[in-house]
């Protein structure tokens, strides 16, 4: 059901997290990848238990969140993925929840980080959800490798660009750290995309 209902059970699990007496809620974040990372977009959306969240490659779930088409190849396909999204609904008896698009907003003002692998509908997708999304808001874009590739390509920067970011944007005594000055993401306000690579 392309994670439809995934976004409960993450503010399950956080509700259960602070609930923990060793727990500080100043010091949740969410990290998500693919359908795990568009159930954290989700459920930071609907939760401000979630203070900063991490997005790799977080899959559309429904048909708003889908880049618009480039190719001719894309261009075909592009009715079909409109029925397969009406199916999913008419078969599942789930109603689909709201887009991405219409939703990343409400994450702010904590802050968001998307990250983005390869040159083709993964990188248009996720330009799409950046746009859509409110600062402060980042987005890290790994165009040499494919879905769920970023680590393998960039380990050190991978992990350099996770580990900074929960450390800038929760509260540095929720994570036993020692205080420094904070940051709402690692791009600036001001910050513009590149120009948008070529699909393929």
């Amino acid at each position: 059901m392309r994670g439809w209902l995934a976004a409960a059970d993450v503010l399950s699990e956080v509700e259960d997290l602070v609930a923990q007496p060793s727990v500080d809620d100043k010091g949740v974040g969410a990290f998500g990848f693919s359908i795990g990372a568009q159930a954290s977009l989700r459920a930071a959306a609907r939760s401000d238990r979630i203070r900063a969240v991490l997005a790799d490659g977080p899959v559309a779930s429904v048909f708003a969140d889908e880049p618009s088409p480039v190719t001719g190849e894309e261009w075909l396909n592009y009715p079909a993925m409109w029925v397969f999204y009406q199916l999913l609904a008419l078969s599942t008896g789930v109603a689909s929840p709201p887009a991405l698009v219409d939703v990343l907003a409400d994450i702010a003002p904590r802050p968001l980080l998307l990250l983005s692998t390869g040159t083709g509908h993964e990188a248009l997708q996720l330009r799409k959800l950046f746009a859509a999304a409110a600062e402060p808001k980042s987005l890290f874009e790994i165009p040499e490798t494919g879905h769920g590739g970023g680590l393998r390509a960039r380990p050190a920067e991978y992990a350099e660009r996770l580990v900074t970011f929960f450390e800038a944007n929760l509260d540095p005594a929720a994570l036993a750290l020692p205080d420094r000055p904070r940051q709402a993401s690692s791009a600036s306000p001001s910050a513009s995309l590149p120009d948008a690579p070529a699909s393929r």
